[in-house]
């Protein structure tokens, strides 16, 4: 069989309405082949893509189901030429039920086998996706190596580790990046104040008051919400900043209190947020759902569990797991510059190891392997 072959659909799929964008480029690393349908060879077998960038599309059945699609690629699906590759990769989805509903009514529109629908998103809590054929893939993983390399951040390399290696002081202990004020990023920042910890980081949080959502107004008191934005940086908190590589920020902070962008019931969804401590040679602790460090483990990845407290990750109450970090902050913020320094040496084989993880994850071709058992089988 040849290479799987993705390809556009901006003139086939004539629904205006629906929130789906044609971004090719994403799987660009993986030397997959893109052509239009009419350009495909007949002994060839292809994936048609349909990308959501808006996670509402699953929230609106009715819309959904207005998909059009070519009686060319009906038949070849029917004939098993071809299957149809869903891509949310840029967001997750918490509650899934409306993912399995709108796969049955667009196999019983079209009159094809549901199970050549797949499902690609960056969420790793696989058993929630056992009704639905599923791929898991971080395609943040891949922006971030491909901006490690194509914006020169590789450079950095050796300033991080020497400044490791000479005990360099840095001004505050930890950083900690809030774009988003969502309440569980917003809960964290109000605890770090009310436990007077915020002095010790390098803490951003946006947005203006009257710019947040309705119920996290109702959970903070005026006197924290009127602080915000909060930027040590003069940073525009109102732009999606996921492409921002500030290596000063990590040179500045010991280690990264990582915010990821969710933290729910049943989901592990790792953004651009881990990737560039990993990037950056900085020890880690994530504001995520619980398993989130054993994800990353199956990954390849390191953790800290020699230097920190991890049992925060096994911890299923959410309310729970925010204390114990908090806890973990804490006593690293009663270290001495000196102990922190000795720490970070300490950790710099595991840094390096984490690293080198990063980047040789890139040629990695177990994401091409998994669609091609899907389309095969």
């Amino acid at each position: 069989m040849k290479d799987i072959i993705i390809f556009g659909y901006d003139k086939i799929i004539k629904n205006k309405d629906l929130a789906i964008k044609s971004h090719m480029q994403l799987f660009n690393w993986f030397d997959i082949k893109k052509k239009i349908i009419n350009q495909i060879d007949v002994k060839d077998k292809y994936y048609f893509t349909i990308d959501i960038f808006d996670i509402n599309f699953f929230n609106d059945l009715k819309k959904a189901s207005e998909l059009s699609l070519s009686k060319i690629l009906l038949d070849d699906i029917r004939n098993r030429k071809a299957k149809i590759l869903v891509l949310c990769c840029t967001e997750t989805i918490v509650h899934i039920k409306n993912i399995y509903k709108i796969f049955d009514i667009w196999s019983k529109k079209f009159n094809i086998p549901m199970n050549n629908i797949i499902f690609c998103s960056g969420d790793y809590s696989l058993d929630k996706y056992k009704n639905v054929n599923y791929i898991a893939f971080s395609i943040f993983e891949y922006w971030m190596r491909s901006a490690y390399i194509n914006r020169g951040i590789n450079t950095s390399r050796i300033q991080m580790k020497r400044s490791i290696q000479n005990k360099t002081k840095r001004s505050k202990v930890f950083l900690n990046y809030n774009r988003r004020p969502t309440f569980d990023r917003c809960n964290l920042v109000y605890k770090l104040k009310q436990q007077n910890l915020f002095k010790y980081g390098l803490v951003s949080l946006g947005w203006k008051k009257e710019l947040l959502e309705p119920h996290v107004i109702k959970s903070f008191p005026d006197s924290f919400l009127d602080t915000l934005p909060i930027s040590f940086d003069d940073s525009n908190l109102e732009k999606n900043l996921f492409l921002s590589l500030e290596k000063k920020d990590f040179l500045n902070s010991y280690i990264s209190l990582v915010s990821e962008s969710l933290v729910a019931p049943t989901v592990i969804f790792p953004t651009e947020k881990i990737w560039k401590s990993i990037m950056f040679l900085h020890p880690f602790i994530v504001i995520a759902e619980a398993g989130f460090l054993k994800q990353l483990k199956s990954f390849g990845y390191k953790t800290f569990s020699k230097w920190f407290d991890e049992s925060y990750d096994k911890e299923p109450d959410k309310n729970k797991r925010l204390d114990l970090l908090i806890n973990e902050v804490k006593k690293i913020t009663e270290m001495t510059h000196e102990e922190l320094q000795n720490m970070l040496v300490e950790m710099l084989p595991t840094l390096k190891y984490n690293l080198n993880t990063f980047l040789n994850r890139g040629k990695s071709k177990q994401f091409k392997k998994q669609l091609k058992e899907k389309l095969i089988n």
